[in-house]
C-alpha cells in the first residue's frame, strides 16, 4: 500500500499527470473535484458497494484515468448515457473534465443512486441527472450521441438493449481490458470491423477497438466504439 492518501495534493498531482500522458488536460478546479469525489466514494464504500478499489494511485489510476480515456471521441456538448454506472464511473469524470455534456447516470441500486444524487449536489455539476433504472427499463425521452458503460460483459446485449435510446448518428464505447478478441467473438452476426463494410451494408453495427495503456501501472486497455452501420427496425 501507498502512503498516498485518496484526494491529497500529491493525489491529485498524479491524475494531472497522468491524464496529461493521454494527452488530456485537467485544470486544478477539476482535479479538486475528481478529488471530492473519490474521497465520498472511499468513505460512502464503507456502507456502499461502490468499489473494490482502495489504494489510491489504483483509484486514480483504475477509476479516474481510466474512466478519462475515451475524452478525444466525445465530442463537446453531447448527451452522455453512463449505463451501470456505480459510483459514477465514467460518467462523472467524464463530465468534470468536459463541463458541456449532458449526462444521464443510470444504475440499478437505489442506494447507488442516492450516493450520485448526493454527489452531483456537493459538486454543484450542472446539466447531469441520476436515475434509479435497469438500462431495458430508462425512458428518457432523448435520444444520447453516446452511450457509455464499464459494467456490461456482453457488448452484443449492451448494445441490443441500448439500442432505443441512441440517437441514429451515435455510438456506443464500451470500456474492457486488454484482450478484446472473445468479446468481439461473442458479437455473432450483425457486427462487423469497421473497415471490413461501410454504409449499405448488411451488417448492423460497425466497430472500432482502440487500445490505450494507463499511465503508472501500465497497464494495457480497449475501448470497444460501436456504431450503427443502418438502422435497426423498431428503433427510435
Amino acid at each position: 500500500m501507498t502512503a498516498m492518501q485518496i484526494g491529497s495534493d500529491s493525489w491529485k498531482r498524479l491524475v494531472i499527470s497522468g491524464a496529461a500522458q493521454m494527452e488530456i488536460d485537467i485544470d486544478p478546479h477539476q482535479a479538486d473535484q475528481l478529488a471530492a469525489h473519490a474521497e465520498a466514494v472511499s468513505l460512502w464504500a464503507q456502507k456502499i458497494n461502490l468499489t473494490t478499489i482502495h489504494d489510491p494511485v489504483e483509484v486514480a489510476v483504475k477509476h479516474y484515468l481510466d474512466s478519462l480515456a475515451p475524452t478525444g471521441m466525445i465530442p463537446e456538448n453531447a448527451l452522455l448515457l453512463d449505463a451501470g454506472t456505480g459510483g459514477g464511473f465514467p460518467g462523472i469524470p467524464l463530465k468534470i473534465v468536459n463541463p458541456t455534456l449532458s449526462v444521464s447516470l443510470i444504475d440499478a441500486s437505489r442506494r447507488k443512486i442516492n450516493f450520485l444524487k448526493h454527489m452531483i449536489r456537493t459538486l454543484k455539476l450542472k446539466s447531469i441527472e441520476a436515475f434509479h433504472s435497469r438500462l431495458e427499463r430508462f425512458s428518457p425521452g432523448v435520444l444520447f450521441d453516446v452511450i457509455v458503460s464499464r459494467a456490461f460483459s456482453d457488448l452484443s446485449v449492451f448494445t441490443r438493449t441500448a439500442a432505443p435510446l441512441l440517437a441514429p448518428d451515435g455510438v456506443f464505447i464500451a470500456y474492457k481490458g486488454k484482450s478484446v478478441g472473445a468479446d468481439i467473438a461473442a458479437l455473432g452476426d450483425g457486427y462487423a470491423e469497421n473497415r471490413e463494410t461501410g454504409p449499405g451494408g448488411t451488417d448492423s453495427y460497425l466497430y472500432d477497438v482502440h487500445s490505450y495503456r494507463l499511465p503508472v501501472i501500465d497497464a494495457e486497455r480497449s475501448l470497444v466504439v460501436i456504431r450503427r452501420n443502418r438502422p435497426l427496425k423498431g428503433d427510435i
